[in-house]
């Protein structure tokens, strides 16, 4: 399978492989005698060792001329690719955003009156609160996407 070459160093192991595979399988052997946590990036799907033992989704390799990595790019790629295919999610993220927006021009009012669909911040905290627990919900398969939406629109 494999020839291992000696130098005239002590300290230096060289090893010489005949074809790909059987340096594949030397890199597979190795990686399991050592336990080596692999993961795969979600972001570039190169493999990676995490530097923690804690599940890591992204890894450090430069993505970027200004020196951005998957870790920077990753999350937020993600999040977009994910609210581009989830029809439920964009709305979401669309009344979060309408709903803020509402907080803010309420507190730029010179009035303390609530007029129309105006929304005070503890009011949007407490929906919000309930929403997120809800898009948990449903992401676990506990909601339908009726249900959901009828949680997301409940401000309207």
């Amino acid at each position: 399978m494999f020839q291992i070459t000696k130098f005239s160093y002590p300290f230096t192991k060289g090893y010489r492989f005949d074809t790909l595979k059987d340096y594949m399988w030397f890199i597979f052997i190795n990686v399991l005698q050592h336990d080596v946590n692999l993961s795969m990036c979600r972001y570039c799907g190169h493999f990676f060792i995490p530097k923690t033992k804690r599940k890591t989704h992204y890894c450090d390799r430069v993505r970027t001329e200004d020196g951005r990595t998957c870790k920077d790019i990753g999350p937020a790629f993600m999040k977009k690719l994910n609210a581009e295919h989830s029809i439920v999610l964009s709305e979401y993220d669309k009344a979060a955003n309408r709903n803020f927006k509402r907080v803010e021009r309420f507190e730029d009012k010179l009035s303390d009156e609530k007029t129309g669909k105006d929304l005070d911040y503890n009011d949007y905290a407490e929906w919000h609160s309930k929403v997120r627990k809800a898009r948990n919900l449903w992401k676990n398969g506990g909601l339908n996407d009726e249900e959901f939406l009828r949680l997301i629109h409940e401000l309207d």
